[in-house]
Formats: structure tokens, sequence, C-alpha cells
């Protein structure tokens, strides 16, 4: 099975920040990482780290709505490699048991990580396994009092080339809300904060997701 033809694939340039909720810098066989620190503030203490290398993962997301919110394809990939029906994302992601059946199987598939959407919503993460710390680089710690980073989106960095499948039912998916339509509407919606008295770059990051990115 070619993953990167059925479901398209990502390219993470050399280079690119990655922020990781975790409470130690030490490497593992499996890491997640998210793309935006307030993201991954919930999982642990943030943590910066950068790309080594290139690399290319596959683009496992199925589906995207007119709020940008993604549903996950590892769902089904997950009952076609293993035959075990019934599970969502975050069971597979979450027990350890059906996380290694499953990584086991795409290392099989020659693949090392995936781009995905984090439980479904509209933020995406990376997982990435076998040598990573050939991959990656711990750069330090982010501290609360820091706020180079807070309206840093790590998929500005990222090149992102979905399946023709994905395309096809992201056209039919937005039939009723086109881009033109949606970007006006953010676009409104930062203009109604910044009267409140929110500032302008303390918005734009949200809401750069993959309808901005793709321009679907």
């Amino acid at each position: 099975m070619d993953l990167l033809h059925r479901y398209g694939h990502s390219i993470i340039p050399k280079g690119t920040i990655l922020f990781r909720g975790f409470n130690d810098n030490s490497y593992h066989d499996v890491m997640f990482f998210g793309l935006q620190k307030y993201v991954i503030t919930r999982f642990g203490t943030p943590q910066l780290w950068i790309t080594k290398e290139e690399i290319k993962l596959p683009f496992l997301i199925n589906e995207i709505n007119a709020d940008s919110n993604c549903k996950s394809s590892i769902p089904e990939l997950y009952t076609e490699l293993t035959d075990n029906t019934g599970l969502n994302d975050l069971e597979i992601k979450n027990d350890y048991t059906h996380r290694n059946n499953f990584i086991n199987q795409l290392k099989e598939l020659k693949t090392s990580g995936w781009l995905s959407s984090l439980e479904n919503k509209s933020e995406l993460e990376i997982c990435l396994f076998n040598d990573n710390e050939k991959k990656v680089a711990f750069y330090g710690y982010i501290d609360e009092d820091q706020n180079k980073y807070n309206h840093f989106n790590s998929l500005s960095q990222i090149s992102i080339f979905p399946s023709s499948s994905f395309i096809l039912n992201a056209t039919q998916n937005l039939n009723d809300y086109p881009f033109e339509n949606y970007k006006n509407g953010v676009n409104n919606w930062i203009n109604e904060e910044i009267e409140k008295g929110h500032k302008k770059v303390d918005l734009e990051h949200y809401c750069f997701n993959l309808r901005f990115k793709l321009k679907i």
C-alpha cells in the first residue's frame, strides 16, 4: 500500500519549528507535536523543537468541514491494517496496545509518522516514530513569560499535497460555503474582536488553518 499516493503527503522542511507538551525533553520512540504553542500547553510543559532534516509524512486527513475541522483517516486505516474495528482516533492513539500495533503496521509500509488532525478539530498534529533523535532537536522550554512564539503557527512552514479524494470530498462538503465566504467571515470576526480591544496579531494565528493553507 502506497500511503503517500492514497492519502497525499506533507513535507516538513529542515528547520521547522514544532511544539511539544511534555514534562521532560528526552527522546521517545513515539513523539507527538503540535503546530501552535497554545495547543500543546494542556499536555505538559511547553517545549520548542526543531527539525534536523526534511521529513515526508502521509497526510492522514479524510475530510474537512466549513469550520476547518478535520476528520482523521487514522480509524479507517487502522481498521484496514489490523482488522480491529470500532475504535476512534483517540482510542487508537492513547491506548499503547492499539497505538503500537498501528505503528508497527505503518513501519512495515516504510512510514515514520503522520500529519493528522488533533481530536478531529481544526488544529493539526505531527506524530514521529523511528530514529527521532536524527529527525528533531530539543531547542528549549517555552516560558509563560515568553511571547516570542505565542503567535507562531508552524503550518506556514509545511507543504501539503492532499490526495484527489480529499480534494473531491472538500469540494462537495464546502460547496455551500466557498473559501472566499469563509475568508470574509473570519476577517469580519477578527475586525469585531479588534473593536472589543483585542490585538490583530493575537487573533490571526488562531485562524490560519487547513482551509487557509489550501485555500479551499
